[in-house]
């Protein structure tokens, strides 16, 4: 096992002595929501473990990676003039039974919860409050809906946006678009990205 390795598990350990200090109730379910609770993590962990400072970098990145960062100041704008019905009801939310073996969306929790940890369960709300703000796929009458997914490096784009495909597959949507961007070795690895998931 490598050095950097062995630290980001210790870390990872860490990260419950943090939350106790800190007085968090309860301290296991707690991580790090935004950049400056990453940042005070990880400053109070090199304070208990010096020798890990000449990985500062790399455990930053960890951190930064494995937490997604929730934004307190996300902003959703929706169209007054919208023919939009609401449709998105517990029981079409297919991806909640947990007995469901064809869901897209248990399949991608299922390889990407471990990742995200308690942020996957931002991460299930958000996608649900996304897709509700689609309309029906099964829908008779003429619709049109358009969205855009715009934030800032390693927020989380690609894990929302991944979460949203899958629910809407597993809602019936047949045809779904990514435009990733412009450079091909940045749209190749989104696509590599979603193609491991559905």
């Amino acid at each position: 096992m490598s050095e950097l390795i062995a630290i980001q598990q210790l870390l990872n350990s860490y990260k419950l002595s943090f939350a106790f200090k800190k007085k968090i109730s309860p301290p296991e379910d707690w991580y790090p929501k935004t950049a400056k609770e990453i940042e005070d993590l990880l400053e109070s962990f090199l304070k208990s473990f010096p020798d890990a400072k000449k990985l500062k970098i790399e455990l930053k990145d960890y951190l930064d990676k494995t937490f997604s960062t929730v934004r307190e100041n996300d902003l959703t704008l929706v169209a007054k003039e919208r023919n939009h019905k609401d449709w998105l009801t517990e029981d079409k939310k297919v991806w909640k039974n947990s007995d469901s073996t064809t869901s897209q969306f248990s399949w991608y929790k299922s390889k990407s919860a471990f990742k995200l940890g308690n942020a996957f369960n931002d991460l299930d709300n958000s996608t649900d409050e996304v897709l509700s703000l689609l309309e029906d796929p099964k829908r008779k009458e003429k619709w049109m809906t358009r969205g855009m997914v715009v934030g800032d490096v390693q927020s989380g784009k690609t894990s929302h946006y991944t979460g949203l495909i899958t629910k809407a597959v597993d809602s019936g949507y047949k045809l779904i678009i990514v435009m990733s961007g412009i450079y091909n070795a940045l749209r190749a690895q989104t696509q590599e990205r979603i193609e491991i998931i559905l």
